[in-house]
């Protein structure tokens, strides 16, 4: 679907451990940091601050496409950080395509 629905040079964002992603779909990340690592992988502080970095690059670069990993954005990155302008991004700019169990995919209205 990404590569279908994508140009080339559209950056793309995922919350969550699918890394894989980005190779699979030959598109580019919207942020350098590309996998949010478990809750105890860094302190506390460290943990905040890469997170506020990837939600800031989330915000700033509007991806063409994000896909959330809802046990990732509920139990790893609302742990750490307020979202609210990340979630008003979402309901002002993106439609949700596709939504599982697990994940959610969003699309940036055109």
């Amino acid at each position: 679907y990404i590569k279908n629905n994508t140009t080339t040079d559209s950056k793309i964002a995922i919350i969550g451990f699918s890394d894989d992603i980005y190779y699979l779909s030959d598109r580019q990340p919207v942020s350098k940091i590309t996998y949010i690592l478990s809750n105890d992988a860094f302190s506390q502080e460290h943990q905040t601050k890469i997170l506020q970095q990837y939600i800031g690059d989330i915000i700033y670069g509007k991806p063409a496409i994000i896909i959330e990993h809802k046990e990732t954005l509920n139990s790893i990155v609302k742990k750490y950080i307020d979202i609210t302008e990340y979630e008003n991004l979402k309901k002002d700019k993106y439609v949700c395509i596709s939504e599982s169990n697990t994940e959610k995919i969003f699309k940036l209205k055109e």
